[in-house]
């Protein structure tokens, strides 16, 4: 037998939760949200996390109001992968894949991106590594 760590032996959210005030705080990630926002910018969050619970996370973080669209996968929803979660939110932000950025710490978002011709930037603060 197999199981899966977190989520289904132990609660990850804790570490998540710290993991990502830390970068929030280090980072000044709200001021840059901001930035960009206020710089005309649409910011949308493409996340392997079930759409309902990263708006729940948004929300308790205070980020919503700078975020126009979330596109995660619904709770049934068992085949969906990065790449094919980056093209879904493309067709339904209806745009060309030039016209966007993927911003990701692990392999898969920038394979995701890749995949649909995204270009994408990497980031070392969160769980992914260079």
């Amino acid at each position: 037998m197999f199981f899966d760590l977190d989520g289904t032996l132990t609660d990850p959210r804790d570490g998540i939760v710290r993991c990502i005030a830390h970068a929030l705080t280090t980072l000044e990630i709200p001021g840059a949200l901001a930035l960009l926002a206020s710089r005309g910018h649409t910011l949308c969050v493409a996340t392997s996390k079930p759409a309902i619970f990263a708006r729940r996370i948004l929300d308790h973080f205070e980020l919503s109001a700078y975020f126009t669209r979330v596109h995660g996968p619904d709770l049934d929803d068992t085949r969906y992968t990065k790449a094919t979660l980056v093209e879904r939110a493309l067709e339904a932000d209806r745009l060309p894949p030039h016209a966007a950025v993927m911003v990701g710490d692990r392999a898969d978002d920038i394979e995701g991106a890749r995949t649909n011709g995204v270009r994408s930037i990497g980031v070392t603060w969160s769980y992914g590594s260079r």
